[in-house]
């Protein structure tokens, strides 16, 4: 493999025995990705491969990494797609391209968002004020200044009503209404009412913030500790919750362990 190098105010490449294997001519390079790397000259960007050749001219006003064979780039203002030949697989008619993320890219028009396949596809629509990425096959998306799910249909999972939705992990999401946080599932079920000031996703479970108190619940929505703790940890599974001069030590069931006083 190749070290990015910084030589008289220029950037190349050295190999594992410290000799220069790319010429410090670069404002800029960065690591290799899927044989090439991104690199920057008088200003615009290109693609070189291994041996330095420019195999993509510098003429880019920016660019990103490749990815499955795809690499997005912007000229003029507009946005698009090229393969490692450089040829642009999807024209630069947007304002704004997003990566692939489950086969879809968020796709930018006028201030509108959609998405577009690999060929170039606009398969969703550019209606949306912003929108996400998609994870696990759903996107959140905001429409009349609120934000909702829709899958890779198209199709509305749930109302358009949240102040922000976050992206799914594991089958669930978090949301919010008025700083007020709760949890929906990938059938657009709220499994936690917005009533928590605070959410946060540790392994299995979930630590909420209840008038300021603590508690833990599972996945599936349902209680493991209810909130009434000061504080509370997770290590190696094992939930510490503190309330006064006390720490209690749960398993993940919720079950007690341990209980040490001050």
């Amino acid at each position: 493999g190749f070290a990015r190098v910084k030589l008289n105010g220029k950037y190349g490449f050295i190999d594992k025995t410290g000799k220069e294997a790319i010429p410090f001519k670069y404002d800029d390079v960065w690591d290799f990705s899927e044989g090439l790397s991104m690199v920057k000259l008088n200003g615009k960007w290109g693609y070189i491969d291994t041996t330095g050749k420019e195999v993509i001219p510098c003429k880019y006003d920016y660019a990103y990494d490749f990815s499955k064979g795809l690499a997005r780039v912007r000229l003029n203002n507009k946005c698009g797609y090229l393969d490692k030949t450089g040829k642009e697989v999807i024209p630069f008619n947007y304002d704004y391209l997003g990566p692939f993320k489950d086969g879809l890219a968020c796709a930018g028009q006028k201030g509108e968002f959609g998405f577009i396949d690999t060929a170039g596809i606009e398969v969703i629509p550019c209606k949306y004020e912003d929108a996400n990425s998609f994870y696990e096959g759903l996107s959140a998306v905001k429409l009349n200044g609120k934000w909702g799910y829709i899958d890779k249909t198209g199709r509305e999972i749930c109302p358009y009503k949240y102040d922000w939705a976050y992206d799914f992990s594991k089958g669930l999401a978090q949301v919010e209404i008025n700083r007020k946080y709760g949890v929906i599932n990938s059938q657009g079920n709220e499994i936690l009412p917005l009533i928590f000031s605070n959410i946060e996703f540790v392994g299995s479970v979930i630590i909420v913030t209840l008038n300021r108190q603590y508690g833990v619940i599972s996945n599936n929505g349902e209680y493991i500790l209810p909130c009434i703790y000061d504080d509370i940890d997770i290590n190696d599974d094992v939930i510490v919750a503190r309330k006064s001069n006390t720490i209690y030590e749960f398993n993940q069931s919720g079950e007690l362990v341990n209980i040490f006083c001050n």
